[in-house]
């Protein structure tokens, strides 16, 4: 058994860090568990080229960029934080021995806690494959699924195949590098946001191919990609490129939550308007927690927090009075 700390944060993307800041604040002792090798979720791990913009008060900034903060953010309080990175949580199991209200099983180690907070997120995300006659394992170096160096496509001619808000916004960073990017969607009506829409139409170097979808790829003889497209109403057409970059999304999956002692709901966690789970101690916040009304936005995560972690001390401490709490006071 390892060393007991007041909560266990399960995951450790932008909603997991906020919480650990947040407890430290309240003077609360910190597990952060995680599967990746490294903290900052998602957005490090899958898309830490994109822009993010839906963050009160921060215009603009990057997935790699946001999870260095969050982890900068939590260095005042290292000394009562443990990180137990390249972990996966199996369960936790409750306990009634007075002291340690929960044990966290992972592969490799128990954990004693106080309270557990679940921070998954979306889950173990992989991206949707590119699915299309005559693909082989020798074009392998020319199909990518969510890069993390554009600069790899300077001076490139590249495809990029979807048409959610991921495809725009790698379309969008591509075209800085490429000579020039073709985005291609199967439909007229792209999911993501019509504001980059636009912006993608006004740049010189991109083209959008609509409503084509891939049906048969091909190498040529110097190496290059030949990508025929089909169209119910529209002449099937072929295009070359460099490079294909496959920008469909990702399919996610709660790794062994059958097994949790706690309600699901459709890979979410339903949780009250204090973030409690059907089992007291246990909470959710960021986009594992499902309550009417919920957005899916790291920003709705941030808001979740506060409340989260005032009912944990609470819960852990219900004779204790819990004060409102300003980060100006703490630091002052």
């Amino acid at each position: 058994m390892r060393e007991t700390t007041d909560i266990t944060i399960i995951g450790a993307g932008p909603a997991g860090l906020f919480a650990a800041f947040y407890a430290g604040m309240r003077q609360l002792s910190v597990r952060i568990i995680d599967t990746l090798p490294k903290a900052g979720g998602q957005p490090y791990a899958l898309y830490p080229n994109k822009i993010i913009y839906d963050i009160g008060g921060v215009p603009a900034i990057s997935g790699k960029q946001l999870a260095e903060d969050g982890i900068k953010q939590i260095e005042p309080f290292e000394k009562t934080t443990i990180w137990t990175l390249g972990e996966q949580v199996t369960g936790f199991t409750p306990q009634d021995n007075g002291t340690n209200h929960f044990i966290v099983h992972t592969e490799n180690n128990d954990y004693a806690t106080g309270a557990v907070i679940i921070a998954t997120g979306g889950g173990i995300f992989s991206p949707r494959p590119l699915k299309v006659h005559g693909l082989t394992e020798a074009m392998a170096d020319h199909i990518h699924y969510y890069p993390q160096d554009y600069s790899q496509f300077t001076n490139k001619s590249i495809a990029v195949l979807g048409g959610g808000n991921s495809a725009l916004d790698e379309a969008a960073a591509i075209s800085h590098y490429a000579e020039h990017v073709t985005l291609i969607h199967r439909r007229n009506q792209f999911r993501g946001l019509e504001h980059s829409v636009e912006n993608l139409r006004a740049q010189a170097n991109v083209d959008i191919l609509t409503p084509y979808t891939p049906d048969n790829l091909a190498l040529t003889s110097d190496g290059a990609l030949e990508l025929s497209l089909k169209a119910r109403q529209a002449e099937p057409t072929v295009r070359t490129f460099d490079d294909i970059v496959v920008a469909y999304g990702f399919a996610g999956k709660q790794a062994g939550f059958d097994d949790w002692p706690i309600t699901m709901n459709h890979q979410r966690v339903p949780v009250s308007a204090l973030g409690q789970t059907s089992l007291p101690g246990v909470y959710a916040v960021g986009d594992i927690a499902d309550y009417l009304g919920k957005a899916q936005l790291i920003a709705e995560g941030y808001g979740e927090v506060p409340k989260v972690i005032n009912d944990i001390v609470h819960f852990l401490h219900p004779e204790a009075k819990v004060n409102k709490l300003h980060s100006t006071d703490f630091f002052a």
